[in-house]
């Protein structure tokens, strides 16, 4: 009888250290296999920036500002499709003028190429994927600030706008992370402030892109 029982103890701690040890190998193999794929792109964009304007009672003002600052972050909604928060701003330096400013939101989509870096690892095997070329097109939508009446080096008078625009571009990825970008785009404004305006911008703009 005492046997028995010693026998049936064993088999019972065997069962459980066998229970254990599965465990712990599933633990192991869950833990080490990593999703490290990019969830945010970074853009920086310079270039050139033209704008014309006008309203009632309001002459037309077209600029050309060669001296743009884009900057863009852009969140991966999946490996073809993201969304973005957008800021532009064009000054010409020699002036100190702002004739255009802008912040809004919008989408990004990706063809002929996969828009996002993806990474994995398990154990001592990394997997990427990481596009040469990328090609895009998106929209944005948001507000703007535009320089209608220039009074001098000092003064003038600003229309707020509803902005919308739509773009085009390319990525060329230089290492993992960074990559070289070159892009088109076009917008309509629409005034809505005291002083209302109506205009059409474009701008061609390079700059680079970086996931993180």
């Amino acid at each position: 009888m005492r046997l028995q029982q010693l026998e049936e103890m064993v088999s019972f701690k065997m069962s459980l250290f066998l229970s254990v040890c599965s465990l712990l190998f599933l633990y192991s193999h869950t833990t080490l296999a990593l999703d490290l794929s990019s969830k945010y792109q970074m853009h920086m964009r310079m270039g050139m920036f033209n704008g014309s304007y006008a309203g009632s009672g309001i002459e037309t003002r077209a600029w050309s500002v060669p001296t743009t600052l884009d900057l863009e972050l852009e969140v991966f909604l999946n490996r073809d499709k993201s969304f973005n928060l957008r800021s532009i701003m064009a000054m010409e330096l020699s002036t100190n003028k702002v004739n255009y400013t802008y912040a809004g939101v919008g989408q990004t989509y990706y063809f002929l190429s996969r828009g996002k870096k993806e990474l994995k690892t398990e154990k001592l095997v990394k997997i990427s994927n990481v596009p040469k070329w990328r090609y895009y097109w998106g929209w944005n939508s948001g507000i703007s600030q535009v320089l209608t009446i220039d009074f001098g080096l000092v003064l003038g008078t600003y229309s707020t706008t509803l902005d919308v625009s739509a773009n085009t571009g390319f990525i060329y990825q230089l290492g993992e992370n960074i990559g070289l970008e070159g892009q088109m785009g076009m917008g309509l404004g629409y005034g809505f402030s005291t002083v209302t305006v109506t205009g059409t911008t474009m701008r061609a703009l390079v700059g680079i892109a970086y996931y993180f």
